[in-house]
């Protein structure tokens, strides 16, 4: 009997013991699958699609004109800032890492300036025998554009904002300008208004090809279900300009009534939506957001 009361309880040391390293092991597997699955959420791909608008500021570097008068002072063109909207469309590819993203953002982007300038022609022995001329110019260029950007999340949570800091290279791809001329002619003894037709002129030659900046921004990330919701606002500054200096007066058409771009930098603001989607589909039990 003394030996049969040994066997049972070796039996029951075993069996504890046993029940606690498979206990130990659980815990261990779990604890690996949790560390694995954080490791696994702390790098994605995401892959989506933005779109948006778009104003301009252009920035004269240096000023250029056709006609130059001889007895009065001529007035600079006057540019018009952040008056004109345009657009544009972008693919997003970002990797995340730990709250950091790298992001390039390939964009068809169009954009739009305008600005102001005047001619007059005076008789210097009657004041009266004037005639003025008022021309309005209108720019729109398209660009295939490059961006590339560090964004830093500033917190983990379904709403995050970021910051964001890059830069772009653009190429053009295609650029029009409408040109308006109006007028008042004193020289008949009364006041005629003038008024051609609106000139609209393919100007791609007198563009810069390549184009370049820097740009920062800020924006908010909003996690749906398995995807990202994004709005973000950047504000770039171009360090090239955007006229060809070398064809500035080449165009016939522009040339002939007077168009002469100036060497110009163009600055925006860009508000862009979107969304996109992530590339690394995980199990059934986690999403492509953490939830810590």
């Amino acid at each position: 009997m003394r030996y049969l009361y040994s066997i049972i309880i070796l039996l029951l040391v075993s069996h504890s013991l046993t029940a606690q390293q498979k206990k130990r092991n659980k815990s261990a597997n779990t604890l690996a699958a949790q560390k694995k699955s954080e490791s696994f959420l702390d790098k994605q791909f995401w892959l989506g699609f933005k779109a948006g608008a778009n104003i301009s500021d252009p920035k004269v570097i240096n000023s250029f004109q056709i006609f130059e008068a001889t007895n009065y002072n001529k007035e600079p063109k006057a540019y018009d800032s952040y008056n004109l909207f345009g657009s544009q469309a972008a693919i997003e590819i970002t990797f995340y890492v730990k709250g950091f993203s790298i992001s390039t953002q390939p964009t068809y982007s169009r954009v739009n300036f305008s600005y102001k300038s005047n001619s007059a022609w005076l008789d210097p022995n009657n004041a009266n025998n004037q005639v003025s001329l008022n021309y309005e110019h209108q720019h729109q260029l398209e660009y295939f554009e490059w961006p590339l950007f560090v964004k830093y999340d500033l917190t983990r949570t379904k709403l995050r904002p970021f910051v964001q800091v890059g830069a772009y290279y653009g190429r053009l791809i295609n650029a029009n300008t409408k040109l308006s001329i109006t007028g008042e002619d004193f020289a008949s003894g009364g006041v005629n208004q003038l008024k051609d037709e609106i000139l609209l002129v393919g100007s791609k030659d007198v563009f810069a090809e390549n184009v370049w900046g820097i740009s920062a921004g800020t924006g908010l990330h909003y996690h749906l279900g398995n995807v990202r919701l994004v709005l973000d606002v950047n504000y770039r500054i171009g360090m090239s300009l955007i006229n060809n200096t070398s064809n500035r007066y080449q165009n016939d058409r522009l040339s002939g009534v007077g168009e002469s771009l100036d060497d110009l930098k163009l600055n925006n603001i860009i508000v862009s939506t979107g969304v996109v989607f992530p590339m690394r589909y995980l199990a059934t039990s986690l999403k492509a957001l953490d939830k810590r």
